[in-house]
């Protein structure tokens, strides 16, 4: 349909006010889907995602995750992003954040899971990364991650993302990689509430908390499933069958 998307910050911009003198109508971006889609079967699934990763770039990160990890071989590479954006500034978008995020003292609890190798997907605005998870030996790529184009190169080399409710597990959905994303107990509506998959991305597996700030029982519940993973099938690195055996 017609219609003309505006960049938030016209709505602080007096001078620009004129811009929106004529609108009838107005939603945000982030409603759009919940008018959109209000049935279970007005959603297209697609098990490849529908996001391609730039080929250069995704060879590049697999060179870089070759030459930082010398000498090894871990069947199963792993992406971890504990930390939802902390929208500084934003009161209530800073206590969210906060109710979204994962103490990463508490990924010591994957510390027991053998053959991975876990790979930070942080960002400088989430964290500090692998310095945040000194019970894990985590590849961090900081340096290296510019945009969202460069984490999608990342991504695209990865078996398996294991995220909490932010930008990441959206991108690890849109591209078909596998990804089980951690929800705070009051998560946010689109992933309903008590569905183990989601219809926006069909490589999605979601798992919740069942005590409100209480995330020790989810990583209690990924440490056991990562265990349960055979070597063998995660050798192949075939994102189908990953998905195949760790989806309810």
């Amino acid at each position: 349909p017609a219609c003309d998307v505006l960049p938030h910050r016209v709505f602080k911009a007096p001078a620009q006010a004129e811009q929106i003198a004529h609108i009838d109508f107005a939603v945000s971006m982030g409603s759009l889907c919940r008018y959109r889609r209000e049935r279970l079967d007005q959603f297209e699934s697609s098990a490849n995602g529908y996001l391609g990763a730039d080929e250069s770039g995704r060879r590049r990160f697999g060179d870089l995750i070759a030459r930082m990890s010398p000498g090894t071989r871990h069947p199963l590479k792993v992406g971890l992003m504990w930390s939802s954006n902390p929208a500084r500034g934003v009161d209530w978008g800073e206590r969210r954040a906060a109710k979204k995020s994962i103490d990463p003292q508490l990924l010591e609890l994957l510390s027991g899971c053998h053959d991975v190798r876990f790979i930070s997907l942080q960002n400088r605005d989430a964290g500090d990364g692998a310095a945040e998870a000194p019970g894990l030996d985590l590849l961090d790529f900081q340096d290296h991650l510019r945009d969202m184009a460069d984490t999608a190169a990342l991504i695209a080399n990865l078996d398996l993302v294991i995220s909490v409710d932010t930008s990441i597990a959206h991108l690890a959905g849109a591209l078909g990689t596998p990804v089980w994303i951690l929800l705070m107990k009051s998560c946010d509506w689109r992933w309903g509430r008590e569905l183990e998959t989601t219809p926006w991305y069909s490589s999605a597996r979601l798992i919740r908390q069942t005590t409100a700030g209480d995330w020790r029982p989810v990583l209690e519940t990924v440490a056991r499933d990562l265990r349960s993973l055979a070597p063998p099938r995660a050798s192949t690195g075939a994102a189908d069958e990953i998905a195949s055996a760790t989806r309810p």
